[in-house]
């Protein structure tokens, strides 16, 4: 996937992949995934937008749980310029092992006709 310069684009969703083993908050992870993670970020040019405040996204539900960013949202180099105020907030947790987020403003953003939000099923 290669997104063009003057593409306004959203790139979302569940990866079950890092871009650091920093991502989860016990020892493991593979490293070779989170390198080949990042080299296709990177190809594609896309930016990260970071989640704020949380470090996490998914969990085990365990006693002593796993916790790992598995969700990630990244936008086109365009998007990040015409819309450098973008955030990714966490919502409340649901029953779910996934944290559900939003996307600031979206309303505003999903109005204009030129942004594609593309959606990848890992």
């Amino acid at each position: 996937m290669q997104i063009r310069e003057d593409d306004n684009s959203l790139v979302v969703g569940d990866f079950n992949f890092y871009l650091s083993l920093e991502d989860r908050n016990g020892p493991g992870g593979n490293l070779q995934d989170t390198i080949l993670f990042n080299e296709a970020i990177g190809q594609a040019g896309l930016i990260e937008l970071p989640l704020k405040g949380r470090a996490f996204t998914w969990n085990n539900m365990q006693q002593d749980p796993l916790l790992k960013q598995l969700d990630w949202f990244f936008t086109s180099v365009n998007w990040t310029t015409q819309y450098p105020n973008t955030m990714v907030h966490p919502m409340s947790k649901p029953v779910s092992d996934h944290i559900p987020c939003k996307i600031n403003d979206w309303d505003k953003y999903s109005k204009v006709d030129s942004v594609q939000v593309r959606k990848f099923l890992a």
